[in-house]
């Protein structure tokens, strides 16, 4: 009996279809950008986070990102062993916003907040925004 080698490369690409999670995302996934601003005017070094608004503790991934000088933002999301990914999964997300100026500060009592304290955290913000399948804008207005 004659064994024929089998090049490396054609088993991988034969085992790749087998490889359930290896790649993409387990989850529905928006893909979000917007602009954040305050009395009209766009708000630069903002980071922006998404939590899904559920109990069910496998409703997926934060997502965030951070506002350019245009105050311009794209979400990205993180799950465990794999690469950043773009996008929010899909559902209704509570929406918070840190000032990473304030955050960075090297005396952050010096610097003046720009984000009132109820919109930092998941638990006290009123902002809620729902993420649909696709590309989408979601802008966010704060006073």
């Amino acid at each position: 009996m004659q064994l024929h080698p089998v090049p490396i490369a054609l088993v991988v690409a034969a085992a790749l279809p087998l490889c359930g999670g290896c790649g993409g995302s387990n989850y529905d996934v928006g893909y979000v950008t917007g602009t954040v601003t305050a009395k009209g005017k766009p708000l630069e070094d903002i980071i922006v986070k998404f939590y899904p608004d559920t109990l069910d503790t496998d409703a997926g991934p934060m997502s965030a990102g951070t506002t350019d000088a245009q105050g311009r933002y794209k979400l990205s999301y993180k799950e465990r062993r794999k690469p950043l990914q773009e996008g929010a999964v899909v559902g209704t997300h509570r929406v918070a916003l840190a000032d990473s100026r304030k955050l960075s500060a090297a005396n952050p009592d010096r610097v003046p907040t720009r984000i009132h304290p109820g919109y930092r955290s998941q638990g006290t913000t009123p902002l809620r925004k729902d993420v649909v399948p696709g590309p989408q804008e979601i802008d966010i207005e704060i006073p």
